[in-house]
């Protein structure tokens, strides 16, 4: 179990640091794009695309890697002083009545959407811009598969192996 945990944990953690280069790559591209219409006046529709697509991407990495650091946005007005194991009881409740049924629904919402967009190759409605939107769109697909996995390995955490449901908390090392 605690490797099953583990695995979740190491694989969201990559994707975290994949997102942060990401975003340095979007910034690279929008001053490319930037540079290109103002200095020589010519636009890239690919280009432009490529920066809304990579935005995507980084947003369903970001939402995994917030959640596996415990950095989501939430308010802990109810167990703000709590013992260790009853705010891990309160996370565990938290991730069974609100993270895990919200993921299963994304999952269920994107597989057709993803599904459709594999079955057409689905690429850019604009000439010249960016093709494999299909990709993008089983990258929401994977976030939420990701997010189920994650909601399981901290109810493991909590019920079996009776840790910290969050082990790599915001504090801990973000290099894995």
């Amino acid at each position: 179990m605690r490797q099953f945990c583990d695995a979740i944990d190491a694989a969201v953690q990559r994707a975290g640091l994949l997102a942060g280069h990401l975003v340095l790559a979007i910034a690279a591209i929008q001053v490319c794009v930037s540079l290109m219409r103002y200095f020589f006046s010519y636009g890239s529709i690919l280009l432009q695309e490529a920066i809304l697509n990579l935005n995507v991407v980084v947003v369903a990495l970001a939402v995994c890697f917030g959640v596996l650091r415990n950095v989501h946005t939430r308010v802990d007005i109810v167990g703000a002083g709590w013992s260790d194991s009853a705010g891990a009881a309160w996370e565990a409740l938290g991730a069974l009545v609100l993270l895990l049924p919200t993921a299963v629904f994304l999952v269920l919402a994107t597989t057709p959407y993803a599904t459709q967009a594999w079955a057409t190759l689905e690429g850019s409605r604009n000439v010249g811009g960016l093709g494999g939107i299909y990709l993008v769109k089983s990258v929401l697909l994977l976030m939420a598969v990701v997010l189920v996995l994650q909601a399981v390995a901290v109810l493991i955490r909590v019920a079996v192996l009776r840790t910290d449901p969050y082990p790599h908390g915001a504090e801990g090392p973000v290099d894995g």
